[in-house]
């Protein structure tokens, strides 16, 4: 599973459509496939987990 970014620093608008775009696929997987996707957006957009979630 890989998420794909922009290249580049990221504004406010821009990381949460990260993550709302991301949101569908992460209700779909199961849990140890939401643990990668959640620290890839962790270490992406600086948002912690509970953030993001």
């Amino acid at each position: 599973m890989t998420i794909t970014f922009p290249d580049g620093e990221f504004n406010m608008k821009q990381k949460r459509e990260i993550v709302k775009e991301n949101a569908a696929r992460y209700k779909r997987m199961n849990k140890k496939e939401k643990g990668k996707m959640l620290t890839e957006l962790e270490e992406s957009t600086k948002y912690s987990r509970k953030h993001i979630i």
